[in-house]
């Protein structure tokens, strides 16, 4: 169980940690909120993605090609 962190890039950074099985990934810059959820539903055998990247892959899982 691990949860990464990263740069601001989410998009291209998140996608190697997660496909190796990392459990959640938050990027820097999260607020300390953010970082507790992430640790208690990691804790509790869950996934984590902040926000901002589940809005960004699923734009991208829905629209192909844009950012």
């Amino acid at each position: 169980m691990a949860i990464v962190g990263g740069s601001s890039d989410i998009t291209y950074d998140s996608r190697v940690p997660l496909n190796a099985g990392a459990s959640g990934y938050l990027t820097k810059d999260s607020p300390p909120d953010q970082i507790l959820e992430a640790i208690r539903r990691v804790a509790k055998g869950g996934r984590y993605v902040s926000p901002a990247l589940a809005e960004k892959l699923l734009s991208r899982t829905l629209r192909p090609g844009r950012k």
